[in-house]
């Protein structure tokens, strides 16, 4: 049908003719949602009271393919790999893909710092300590934490182990990888310090073996805690301990 429809029956044969593979009264633009039922009679929209609309408000302004973007691939889950169900877009977003009343591709926050999708959440490698680190596969923090979704929030996964397998992390204290594997969740691995101590932990980790053998031979030959810290750039009270075989 070549003119535009004046009436509700040219309407419907208009319908038939332009979208032949489009159920009547069902979205135009490709989503499969039931369009609203017209309000008032516009004939240069083609719009006609009583009539089901062509399109879902918002999905007029692009075709919008299966393929797309914005559009979910896992099945309305969230495609970072959470598992959790996807929200439904509350509207139509020209830029962003999102289609109103289809899941969008990410739970708010989840597309953040997104590794590959893995089925497991980790893995057990050995990564030179005494025993397999539980190396994380999932979404990571740029700083290389394991980051997963835990009561509505996004949580460090070695928090998280820990506090499952083990207990509350004490107040006042943060966790230290034993094992120096920021991506290890591993709670054997994992040990509750004060801030300070971790900070000195990350330090003494930054010397080498052949370090701590020229740090006890100058302690040896005289020089003294303060002077090697300060040439070794080390809390003193860790060149003591390495000194007298407390550490490393």
């Amino acid at each position: 049908m070549s003119t535009i429809p004046r009436s509700a029956d040219e309407y419907r044969h208009f319908w038939k003719e332009t979208y032949p593979n489009t159920p009547f009264g069902t979205c135009v633009c490709g989503c499969g949602q039931e369009t609203a039922i017209a309000q008032s009679t516009n004939v240069k929209l083609i719009r006609f009271k009583g009539e089901p609309n062509r399109y879902v408000q918002g999905h007029s302004r692009r075709k919008y393919a299966p393929s797309f973007h914005g559009v979910n691939q896992n099945g309305g889950l969230c495609e970072c790999g959470c598992k959790q169900a996807a929200p439904i877009a509350p509207s139509s977003n020209h830029e962003w893909g999102t289609v109103k009343g289809l899941p969008q591709r990410y739970i708010h926050g989840h597309n953040a710092c997104r590794t590959p999708y893995s089925k497991v959440e980790y893995l057990e490698e050995d990564r030179g300590f005494s025993t397999r680190c539980w190396v994380w596969k999932r979404m990571k923090h740029d700083n290389g934490y394991g980051l997963l979704r835990a009561n509505g929030a996004l949580e460090y996964a070695h928090r998280y182990y820990y506090m499952k397998y083990v207990g509350p992390i004490p107040a006042g204290k943060e966790l230290d990888h034993l094992c120096r594997q920021r991506d290890c969740c591993r709670p054997s691995h994992l040990e509750p310090v004060t801030r300070h101590e971790n900070i000195m932990r990350g330090a003494i980790a930054k010397l080498t073996d052949e370090d701590v053998r020229d740090i006890r031979h100058l302690h040896s030959e005289g020089m003294s805690g303060a002077e090697i810290a300060r040439r070794y750039n080390i809390d003193p009270s860790y060149s003591y301990k390495i000194c007298n075989g407390k550490c490393r």
